[in-house]
């Protein structure tokens, strides 16, 4: 596909989303989610793990997040939340939990089934943890950005991506869905 008919179907389905809100219909495909950056398909539930400093995570967390996305902030006490609020993050749609217990599969598990994005710490999960973890991201199409990898189950974050552009446009949640 040519990248100026990649721009228009974006833009078609931009008037597309902006016309099912407008009509109180929330649910979209998320598979017809399309990358603005990249203009390649991003898949709901991804797990992707940006290593480097808190900043990098930050960046990737703006890059991915909408005024309307709803957010979890799991053991990620030194986020900075005042510099997130100045780039634009909308704090009214972020659930923070600067530190999780034992209990901590089981918060990260029903987060993923209620957010768009899950944004995660350094969290003592099993590997058996983590996959059932991803399966319900993957199920409720979830994004996951974790601050360590998840072995076999995460991706380094593009760096064609850490631009400053909205990396992807996610699916809207509606109330008790």
């Amino acid at each position: 596909m040519s990248q100026e008919n990649a721009h228009r179907l974006a833009r078609a389905r931009e008037i597309l989303m902006g016309a099912q809100i407008a009509m109180g219909i929330t649910h979209t495909h998320p598979d017809l989610q399309l990358a603005a950056k990249s203009d390649r398909k991003t898949p709901p539930g991804m797990i992707y793990s940006i290593s480097g400093t808190q900043k990098d995570l930050n960046d990737a967390l703006l890059q991915c997040a909408t005024p309307l996305t709803w957010i979890a902030v799991a053991a990620l006490p030194e986020i900075g939340w005042q510099r997130l609020s100045e780039q634009g993050l909308n704090l009214e749609r972020v659930v923070a939990l600067p530190n999780l217990d034992i209990a901590a599969e089981r918060v990260l598990s029903i987060l993923a089934s209620a957010v768009d994005i899950l944004c995660v710490g350094d969290l003592p999960l099993s590997a058996q943890g983590r996959k059932r973890i991803a399966a319900k991201a993957r199920q409720k199409g979830c994004l996951i950005l974790s601050a360590t990898p998840w072995p076999g189950l995460s991706r380094s974050f593009p760096h064609h991506w850490q631009t400053g552009a909205t990396v992807t446009q996610l699916p809207q949640r509606a109330v008790g869905t």
